[in-house]
């Protein structure tokens, strides 16, 4: 008889290495303990990220894991990592002994899913500034040791233009009520729903600690 305890294996993993590969099988199923992966594809060997794993989220391709094929992405580590990982084999083993446990496999393929499937539809369906905005709402420690070339990429932009548009802009009316508000990601803003009129802008560069104020008319 399988016991939980010996079909589940705590795995260090150090930062920069590598948890699946491209092109292997995905056989195993991991929960983060502590730490933060990334995944992403190769192109022309350059990363494309596409979506992190952090702290209490279970990490795997769950593409491959239910239809047993090769991965298309790499998942790597980018800070020193624990994760405690079941192989299919011991979890299918668990299941036919105790029944329960296809609560638990559903609950896990589940949760894969959700999260797989929230990061890709975040970088297809969202432009820079709202992934940035949806990144940097929970800012843990974790975040904070991610890499600004890492962050840029799964934004789709240069380091450089990330680095330049760390900041936050606000635009007030002729009374001095604040009207609009964000950060600045693009190198545009959106003003289409300001009325026309004068207004002025105030942009924040969190680099420089530095304020700058603009004058314009819609």
């Amino acid at each position: 008889m399988l016991a939980l305890s010996e079909s589940m294996e705590t795995r260090q993993y150090k930062k920069g290495e590598i948890f699946l590969k491209e092109g292997d099988h995905c056989n195993y199923i991991g929960f983060l303990n502590k730490g933060c992966f990334n995944f992403y594809y190769m192109k022309d060997g350059v990363e494309l990220v596409r979506g992190f794993f952090f702290f209490n989220e279970f990490v795997s391709n769950y593409r491959c894991f239910l239809l047993k094929n090769k991965s298309k992405f790499e998942i790597k580590a980018l800070i020193d990592s624990s994760v405690t990982v079941i192989d299919r084999h011991d979890l299918l083993l668990l299941i036919k002994e105790f029944p329960k446990f296809q609560e638990l496999k559903r609950i896990v393929v589940e949760s894969l899913y959700i999260e797989i499937s929230d990061k890709l539809e975040s970088f297809f369906c969202k432009n820079a500034e709202e992934r940035y905005l949806d990144f940097i709402k929970d800012e843990s420690e974790q975040k904070k040791r991610i890499p600004q070339y890492v962050i840029a990429s799964y934004l789709g932009i240069t380091p450089e233009r990330l680095s330049i548009t760390l900041g936050s802009y606000r635009i007030f009316n002729t009374l001095g009520e604040q009207v609009l508000n964000g950060n600045l990601i693009s190198p545009s803003i959106n003003i289409e729903s300001l009325n026309s009129g004068s207004y002025f802008l105030m942009l924040d560069d969190k680099n420089s600690n530095q304020t700058y104020h603009k004058k314009f008319i819609k």
